[in-house]
This record gives structure tokens, sequence and C-alpha cells, in this order.
């Protein structure tokens, strides 16, 4: 499964394109993401994940960007009031390269075993 990132590709190799990666990672379809596959501790990830570029490079076909993703999870219990299950949120970190088409935009997302 691939996604559009047209305005990462357009930023490249920009100051802003962490910002408008950001943005338009926000955007994308959950599904396409995945981040679930990143979760250690938790097993549903709750409110919105920040990515950072811990790596970039290029060549005339792609770019490539290794990504941090930091994220909060929850581990999913019944709610009862007598429940043992921890409501906080978890903190997690995961890896990914991100590969972006040079002459569509068409993304593939992975993930980095760290």
């Amino acid at each position: 499964m691939s996604q559009h990132l047209p305005e990462t590709l357009a930023a490249w190799p920009d100051g802003e394109l962490i910002a408008i990666l950001n943005e338009e990672l926000t955007a994308a379809d959950p599904a396409w993401l995945a981040l679930e596959r990143l979760l250690a501790r938790g097993t549903h990830i709750v409110g919105r994940p920040r990515f950072m570029i811990l790596g970039r490079r290029a060549d005339d076909k792609r770019v490539t960007l290794h990504l941090g993703v930091f994220l909060q999870s929850v581990i999913a219990g019944c709610a009862c009031t007598d429940d043992p299950t921890p409501a906080d949120r978890i903190e997690e970190y995961g890896e990914l390269r991100l590969s972006i088409d040079r002459h569509d935009a068409r993304a593939v997302i992975e993930p980095i075993d760290t």
C-alpha cells in the first residue's frame, strides 16, 4: 500500500521539511501508517504521533527518510472500577523508513528494527 506525499517531496531538502512531513503524515490514512506495529508496551495509540528525521538520503529515483516516531499508548482493559489495568498513557518510540518516489510522490513506509 502506498500514499502520496507531494508536499513533503516538494519541500525536499528545505528546512520546512519536518513541519510539512508531520502535517502530511498526521493527515495520512492510519491504516497506511500502521503505527500500532511500533508499540512495545501498549495496545492502542492515543493522541497525535510526532515524527523526527534521524537520517536522509536521495538519489535520482527516490528520497528516503529514517524517522523516529514518538507516540503514546494505553493498555486497553474493560474500564471497570476494579480493572487492574493502568489507565495512564505510556510513552512509546519506534523508527520507520519512508521512501518517496521522486516521479509521482508515492510513499512507502516500513518499520525499522531497533
